[in-house]
């Protein structure tokens, strides 16, 4: 799949941050080890260990910081 793009970035940012952005938005539990968040970030890190996408990746960005990301 990945003979397919020219380029690709990952945009990279922590469990604790991302599930902070998902309760604000989605109204979900803000805490990635919530058992209602379970099945998602179990499905995370099977993708992220299976795929290793920061790997495969033009470019990665630390996003953790949404004001000021990161190139690295």
């Amino acid at each position: 799949m990945c003979d397919y793009w020219d380029y690709s970035v990952f945009l990279d940012a922590s469990f604790g941050t991302t599930y902070q952005r998902m309760a604000k938005r989605d109204g979900c539990p803000a805490d990635f080890l919530d058992e209602k968040n379970t099945r998602y970030y179990q499905g995370q890190l099977i993708y992220l260990n299976r795929c290793n996408p920061m790997s495969k990746a033009s470019m990665c960005i630390d996003n953790n910081d949404f004001n000021n990301p990161k190139i690295f």
